[in-house]
């Protein structure tokens, strides 16, 4: 995994984990204040882009709070099927949000490459989408700065709702196979 080291502690330090903020994956994904969501979105880019690396296919990212407050935001985590993040993953967010550290996160992704490695594919792809929220934009851009770090390319879906970004990441997984 070394060969993503580098990249990884690049983008990491643009977005610092706030001081004593502990982030947990709950049922739909991480929620709160918005301002407190860049490393995290972050590191979720990071996740999601390993998801897709060791399944060899698309994954997504949807930046949401649904029905919360305004000032909030939030972040869900979409499998190559469609469906929400594996559950056998949600503490792997979990651990990778709350690293205290660049290189414990740097750690945390050498163990979880070790578990789930990459597979060789050049269908292993993240696409993003975001509600009209105004942090969405620089949400979604943290979470794109970790997919990219693992060399991996984004599809940016722009405003778009829950529902259709789970389409496009099976659309984006369908299209890939097609081209084998």
């Amino acid at each position: 995994m070394s060969m993503f080291d580098e990249a990884v502690g690049a983008a990491s330090a643009r977005y610092p984990r706030p001081p004593g903020y502990q982030p947990s994956y709950g049922t739909a994904g991480f929620r709160d204040r918005a301002d407190l969501l860049d490393r995290v979105c972050f590191t979720c880019g990071l996740l999601v882009g390993a998801r897709a690396l060791s399944t060899g296919s698309a994954c997504g990212v949807m930046i949401t709070a649904s029905h919360n407050p305004g000032g909030d935001n939030g972040v869900k985590l979409v499998d190559p099927s469609g469906e929400m993040l594996d559950q056998a993953w949600e503490a792997h967010a979990t651990a990778l949000a709350g690293a205290p550290t660049d290189d414990a996160l740097l750690g945390l992704l050498h163990q979880l490459f070790a578990q789930h490695p990459p597979q060789p594919s050049h269908h292993a792809r993240v696409v993003i989408g975001r509600d009209t929220r105004p942090s969405g934009v620089g949400l979604a851009a943290a979470c794109a700065a970790g997919v990219q770090a693992l060399g991996l390319h984004v599809s940016d879906m722009g405003l778009v709702t829950t529902p259709e970004l789970h389409f496009g990441v099976t659309v984006s997984r369908r299209a890939c196979s097609c081209h084998s």
